[in-house]
């Protein structure tokens, strides 16, 4: 006898006739299952950027993309699941361990990079597999489906853990696939950086020796530097904008939503201006051309205040993680209040500022890329 008893509406969440019927990688692995569930997402992104999130699930790896406050609580991760690719956590093979908690484990037993994930294993006569397919279903879009195979005894307690394990699995890996895609379509954006990214040194760090403060955020961009990289170059107030809040930082002129090919020649000394008419502002310190530039405001002696640092990383197939730094020296003061006061307000005033820049830069990258990714597909 079987062991579903949810509706298969929900044993089935978004799977079609087609990819319930259809045979699926480790269905081999549990011949006579009396537990089954298909689950499937379509996906706004082509496989090969969906699979770096898949490959690095597991405890002290990327997580689970579920519902963290659970998994935590039951011991199954120690930690958030992140929102950015982690290239540590890229080379999974047939043969590995996953672990799940501080002492469970899912053996891999099938790797098809960009395709295939397939984990399963037997104990205490309970077979089971759990296999992730990746299927392209039209240009930049992808079908990811689970499926999951179990052979449990026939018991009374297998009939009534079952009966309660059932809805929470349901629960738990509709989750899952959501928030893959959430993190896959850059849906699920963020500016926290990580505790490694706000604790290594960055380009610039050097500048200011004792700095009262430092303050780092990130986000993850659908788009390779080369794309991000002409929006940082013609930042500053009378040329490109801010991307911020622009009645603010931008005369209330609209920042720009195009790349201006006059203002991506840029050299140390180049002035990008913190407010339209100014002929002062933060001034470009040094940069490596798609990969990170490092802008500072000097006081009358040439000593630098401010340093603001731009850190482009590739972070998998044609994303990119934009990190900035900013570090204020002891002798900067926010409209001239004391430290004791102005530090609170420069953080949280800088929080707001910055958040909003990070999302326009992505929002622009990704809509320009989207541009021309549809004009590739229609020629």
């Amino acid at each position: 006898m079987g062991m579903n008893w949810l509706p298969s509406s929900w044993r089935n969440w978004g799977a079609t006739p087609g990819e319930l019927t259809a045979a699926r990688p480790g269905d081999r692995a549990v011949r006579d299952p009396n537990y089954t569930t298909t689950l499937a997402i379509t996906l706004a992104a082509p496989p090969e950027n969906v699979w770096p999130w898949l490959v690095q699930i597991g405890y002290r790896r990327g997580g689970l993309y579920s519902y963290d406050w659970l998994d935590r609580l039951f011991g199954f991760l120690d930690r958030p699941s992140t929102d950015r690719i982690l290239p540590e956590f890229q080379h999974l093979k047939a043969g590995d361990i996953i672990p799940i908690g501080r002492g469970a484990r899912w053996p891999v037993i099938a790797v098809e990079p960009r395709h295939v994930l397939v984990m399963g294993g037997k104990e205490n006569g309970v077979e089971w597999s759990w296999a992730f397919s990746l299927e392209p279903v039209a240009p930049h879009h992808t079908r990811l489906i689970s499926r999951n195979r179990v052979r449990i005894p026939d018991t009374i307690g297998s009939r009534l853990f079952m009966l309660l394990l059932e809805p929470a699995a349901f629960l738990m890996s509709r989750r899952m696939l959501l928030g893959i895609k959430q993190r896959v379509e850059c849906r699920r954006r963020t500016v926290r950086a990580t505790k490694e990214e706000r604790e290594e040194p960055l380009p610039g760090d050097e500048i200011i020796a004792t700095p009262l403060a430092s303050l780092t955020h990130a986000t993850t961009i659908q788009g390779a530097r080369e794309e991000v990289w002409p929006w940082l170059a013609q930042m500053g107030a009378g040329r490109a904008g801010w991307y911020s809040y622009d009645r603010f930082d931008n005369g209330a002129l609209p920042s720009a939503e195009r790349i201006y090919p006059a203002l991506q020649q840029i050299a140390p000394g180049t002035v990008f201006p913190a407010l339209p008419g100014a002929t002062d502002g933060f001034v470009l310190i040094k940069h490596e051309p798609m990969r990170w530039l490092v802008l500072g405001w000097p006081d009358r002696a040439g000593r630098q205040m401010v340093t603001w640092a731009f850190i482009l990383r590739e972070a998998g197939p044609h994303t990119t993680r934009l990190i900035t730094r900013a570090t204020g020296s002891e002798a900067y003061r926010f409209r001239g209040l004391p430290p004791w006061l102005g530090l609170p307000l420069v953080r949280l005033v800088h929080f707001v500022m910055q958040r909003k820049q990070l999302l326009g830069i992505a929002n622009r990258v990704e809509r320009l890329g989207g541009a021309r990714a549809n004009f590739k597909r229609a020629s």
